[in-house]
């Protein structure tokens, strides 16, 4: 009988290629495993550590824990587990507390966060500090109106909006090939040609410690642990628990360019120091 573990076996979650360039099904999925796995290791999919949120009112009276600067309020009643910081008198930080390691829900520890899995530590701005190597928590955004003592938390804007030719990329011409095709030192990403006219996209920051991966073959491996990736982003072998964070790719209708939008987790380069 598969557990949780073995349930994610694609880019974020085991679904369908179809699936997965479609995202139809993506929230879904995502509370059933959530409901299912709870807040253990892997608990909630650390590849889109804000997914299924709208955006969220809250009154800041409400909150106690609010009411003086540094304050940090934990909101578990929406799809993501949130934490919100009063950060000065008409300004408030927000983050989601799924842990970028393994998708834990982070809690409270001193005046910053601890994910009680690993021991990943990050201080009140949501940066990571000390314990297990991660990336920072994810920030969102805010807006706080003081007539009202109303907060609005929303997810940030994509980190990722690029449209590229395929022809710049002679590896995407075969199927099975796989070319890294961002423009950016740190939000890596990565298109996979499935097929005819099927092209998947993802980030290729590795789940596990964050290290930007690179191709091996026909596949995908990180350079510092050895996790393995499919041209399709899935997980072939650990130590990382999840695929690749998956993006929306769309082929236009001459079949020569690709719009790829969706948000990365940033990545290192790893140096063998």
């Amino acid at each position: 009988m598969c557990d949780c573990a073995c349930s994610r076996q694609g880019p974020g979650l085991g679904f369908s290629r179809r699936e997965f360039i479609a995202g139809s099904t993506l929230a879904a999925l995502s509370a059933m495993l959530a409901s299912a796995c709870g807040t253990t290791i892997g608990g909630l999919d650390p590849s889109d550590p804000t997914k299924g949120l709208d955006q969220l009112s809250l009154r800041i009276s409400d909150y106690p824990a609010l009411a003086t600067v540094g304050g940090i309020a934990l909101i578990d009643s929406t799809s993501v587990p949130i934490a919100v910081v009063r950060t000065a008198s008409t300004t408030f930080d927000a983050f989601s507390r799924i842990c970028p390691h393994a998708g834990t829900t982070v809690g409270i520890a001193g005046s910053g966060f601890k994910c009680p899995n690993h021991g990943a530590t990050w201080n009140a701005q949501g940066t990571w500090v000390s314990g297990q190597t991660t990336t920072d928590l994810i920030k969102l955004q805010t807006s706080y109106d003081a007539a009202t003592d109303m907060l609005a938390v929303k997810a940030a804007k994509p980190n990722v909006n690029l449209v590229i030719r395929l022809s710049n990329f002679p590896a995407l011409v075969a199927i099975g090939g796989l070319a890294r095709v961002d423009t950016t030192a740190n939000l890596p990403v990565g298109v996979g040609h499935l097929g005819s006219g099927n092209f998947v996209a993802y980030g290729l920051t590795c789940p596990h410690e964050q290290t930007i991966i690179d191709p091996s073959g026909a596949e995908w491996r990180c350079q510092k642990h050895g996790a393995r990736f499919a041209a399709d982003g899935s997980l072939l072998a650990g130590p990382a628990q999840v695929g690749l964070t998956g993006l929306t790719a769309k082929l236009d209708s001459t079949g020569q360019m690709l719009t790829i939008v969706g948000n990365v987790q940033p990545g290192t380069k790893w140096t063998d120091d």
